[in-house]
């Protein structure tokens, strides 16, 4: 027992002296990260998720949370029971890659502080109850690879500035309320694999640009005013890549 109360012992006093590095659950959180999860967790309800956060648990012990030297990179919070609106606080997470609250309870518009998270590759934003128009800033998003906001109740015209996401693989817009013509400019989407629409009111045809789209595979728009012919055509156009 002697020997034992020995060994602690001088394990905290190398833990003090700085002489042994802490385990990666005792590092420290950037304050920024840690006050824009604070804000997430207290304006989406969260004492009442199903993986609830211990206050008293450092920051990259929290369910979801993924740190890397000292940065939050990733926050996947999907089928957690998130109520309320999303905090535009979010745009602190400055380092972050991930960011998934899909199938979810959330209200309100899309945050702007989105368009400042110039690291994020993933945003997926689909099955909650989102309103409000697509923020065109969302072009600002330059490493975007997969942007899923399906299944909500966005409305307005796509943003053309979405054509500047040149990394963008995957496009999901289907379940809402989109209105106007498909723009022209998402034929600039040269790595685009998969986009759909699929679901709304869009009208008016499929831009001749899209033609441009060489690895586009799956293409999406059933249920909308667009005529019924010009989606014909364009499986056909792609039954034969």
């Amino acid at each position: 027992m002697a020997m034992k109360l020995f060994t602690v012992s001088v394990l905290s006093i190398l833990l003090l002296t700085g002489m042994i590095a802490p385990t990666s659950a005792q590092q420290s959180v950037d304050k920024r990260d840690s006050l824009a999860l604070v804000a997430m967790y207290r304006a989406t309800g969260g004492e009442n998720w199903r993986e609830s956060w211990d206050m008293n648990l450092p920051v990259d012990l929290w369910s979801g949370v993924s740190v890397n030297n000292g940065r939050v990179t990733s926050l996947i919070l999907r089928s957690n029971n998130l109520t309320g609106s999303l905090p535009d606080e979010v745009g602190k997470l400055a380092e972050l890659t991930s960011f998934d609250v899909s199938n979810n309870r959330l209200i309100g518009q899309i945050p702007y502080g989105f368009s400042q998270l110039s690291h994020l590759v993933l945003l997926n934003l689909s099955g909650n109850s989102l309103n409000g128009e697509i923020p065109p800033a969302l072009a600002n998003l330059g490493n975007l690879q997969n942007l899923f906001l399906g299944n909500n109740q966005l409305s307005g015209n796509i943003p053309r500035e979405l054509g500047n996401l040149g990394q963008l693989k995957q496009l999901a817009l289907d379940n809402n309320q989109l209105s106007g013509t498909l723009p022209h400019e998402l034929g600039n989407l040269r790595n685009l694999v998969f986009f759909s629409a699929s679901n709304n009111q869009l009208e008016g045809t499929v831009p001749e640009s899209f033609a441009n789209l060489r690895n586009l595979r799956g293409l999406g728009l059933s249920d909308n005013l667009i005529e019924q012919s010009v989606l014909e055509r364009w499986s056909q156009i792609l039954l034969r890549r």
